[in-house]
């Protein structure tokens, strides 16, 4: 939502890059985790 806001030149609040990149690393640790657990066969 935020990057086609961007695209559009639509106004976006402060906060809202932050949020992006927060769910984006929580995302990436958890399928980084994933991976590593499944690997060493937990």
């Amino acid at each position: 939502m935020y990057f086609l806001a961007t695209w559009n030149g639509t106004p976006t609040p402060a906060w809202m890059p932050m949020v992006v990149a927060l769910i984006g690393g929580y995302e990436l640790v958890q399928c980084s985790q994933g991976l590593w657990l499944k690997r060493a066969g937990r």
